[in-house]
């Protein structure tokens, strides 16, 4: 059995309230709640990078809820108290904003992700509603 990882807030160090995503190279993302980032693992448990940080701005976390990845390897990400759902690359660069708080979504706080066979995002949301998004490129 493997264990990995060490209470803290460093670069190799996780918080706690952590989701998981396996990626296709088997590489392990961490959506780590209370240190607001992302950390990739190699399939031994050693620490390749970490994205996002603490903020509102594009690529920045507050409170990153959930993690999935996409078939590209692409890293889909809930970020609850920023109200949106984010995409990063596989190399932890950011995308873009897929889903974004707005008028038809005030208090959007995503809590859970999956993709559908036909490439629909579904999100479920922390005041009881379920929506489905088309990923567009």
């Amino acid at each position: 059995m493997l264990k990995f990882g060490d209470k803290g807030q460093g670069q190799q160090q996780l918080g706690s309230l952590l989701r998981l995503a396996v990626n296709s190279s088997n590489q392990i993302i961490v959506s780590d709640y209370h240190n607001n980032n992302l950390k990739i693992f190699d399939p031994a448990g050693r620490h390749l990078f970490t994205c996002g940080s603490r903020g509102s701005g594009p690529g920045q976390l507050t409170h990153p809820y959930c993690v999935i990845t996409d078939s590209e390897d692409n890293i889909i990400v809930a970020d609850f108290y920023n109200h949106r759902v984010s995409l990063f690359s596989p190399d932890g660069k950011f995308i873009r904003h897929v889903v974004e708080e707005d008028i038809t979504f005030s208090d959007f706080n995503p809590t859970a992700l999956a993709l559908t066979p036909d490439g629909h995002l579904v999100v479920s949301e922390f005041l009881c509603m379920i929506s489905f998004f088309k990923l567009e490129g």
